[in-house]
């Protein structure tokens, strides 16, 4: 990850704000999209908030020790609420919160969110899934706690308030598909750019000046270069050359796509996270998610393309390839400003007015 003084301080100037706000709908997801962004940012000395919409009360269990807490909401939930504190640590992210935990402004008056003055506390919780194909997710019925059941104008207007304190230049979260098609994802996307749209309308009194986010980034992936990652894991894996989880298989560049896949590169910007520091804060990050992400291995990182920086596995038992650039592209709902792949590169802190 390269950049001039002259561009940084053009970057700086040409975009209002500073640092990243990134909303995700389960702890892990921040790392699986895009650690990797999240970590240079911070390592750069700019301030990145994680915004978190539930606590994955029901994500699968991958170690054995553990498996006792899947079903079992609000332990996996306290679980899961600390592997999310360890990552984010690992990543160098000071601010992490959970959506619930938003203060609800309206009328220019704060309401905490308190038993006594919400019977019951708001609490979002994980709205579960079901595999509807190779790689791709669908709904379940949900409970009335769950995420996608919650109303989406109220959970935004937390996010809001947030938003217009910390006045970011960016937003990252999934794109529409939601990466797979998780319903969480889905809703925690829409629940962003809802929270865009009020936290710069000036009608809306928060008791904070209105901010318009520069643009909303959802993480994507070129399709051709998540087939020859896959491609080339899979070789690896044929020549023994990844070992340690015998469950774990590659997948290949014939089997199907995820939503965040993208045939047509149009748009799609990238930003270097090559640097060692910033891979090997991302992998123990990686690693700190103990019972969603298995078998995290770690290459000589390539610089072209496929950009293979190494691999993991959740609990479909299949690695996926860890890549040396994380990939985005501009929201469809938010208008925002031309962003260029320059704008990513996080300025240094003297290059901010």
């Amino acid at each position: 990850m390269t950049q001039s003084a002259d561009s940084a301080a053009s970057s700086a100037a040409r975009l209002p704000g500073r640092g990243i706000v990134a909303v995700h709908a389960h702890p892990d997801d921040e790392t699986l999209t895009h650690g990797g962004t999240l970590a240079a940012w911070a390592q750069a000395g700019q301030p990145v908030a994680i915004v978190t919409c539930t606590r994955g009360e029901q994500g699968e269990v991958i170690p054995a020790d553990l498996h006792h807490l899947e079903g079992n909401g609000p332990a996996l939930a306290e679980i899961r609420e600390a592997e999310l504190a360890a990552a984010a640590a690992a990543l160098g992210v000071t601010h992490q919160i959970f959506l619930d935990q938003l203060p609800l402004t309206t009328n220019g008056a704060a309401q905490t969110n308190s038993a006594a003055q919400t019977n019951p506390p708001t609490r979002y919780e994980d709205s579960g899934m079901v595999w509807v194909g190779h790689g791709a997710a669908g709904a379940v019925a949900a409970a009335p706690s769950s995420l996608i059941a919650a109303d989406k104008d109220v959970a935004a207007q937390r996010l809001a308030g947030l938003i217009r304190q910390l006045r970011p230049r960016f937003l990252l979260t999934y794109e529409p598909g939601g990466g797979y098609g998780h319903p969480d994802h889905v809703r925690a996307r829409e629940i962003a750019v809802r929270a865009a749209q009020i936290a710069a309308d000036p009608d809306q009194i928060l008791g904070l000046d209105p901010w318009e986010v520069p643009a909303i980034l959802g993480s994507v992936v070129p399709a051709g270069v998540l087939r020859a990652g896959r491609d080339e894991l899979a070789a690896r894996h044929a020549a023994g050359q990844i070992s340690g989880v015998e469950s774990l298989r590659p997948e290949t560049g014939q089997d199907a796509l995820p939503a965040l896949a993208r045939q047509d590169e149009t748009g799609i910007l990238e930003l270097d996270v090559s640097p060692h520091e910033i891979l090997q804060a991302r992998a123990a990050a990686l690693a700190a998610h103990r019972t969603q992400i298995q078998g995290v291995r770690s290459f000589k990182p390539q610089t072209q393309p496929p950009y293979l920086a190494g691999a993991y596995g959740l609990s479909n038992n299949f690695y996926s390839p860890l890549f040396t650039r994380d990939f985005f592209l501009p929201d469809p709902d938010w208008s925002g400003v031309e962003v260029t792949a320059d704008d990513l590169i996080p300025p240094a802190p003297s290059s901010e007015t």
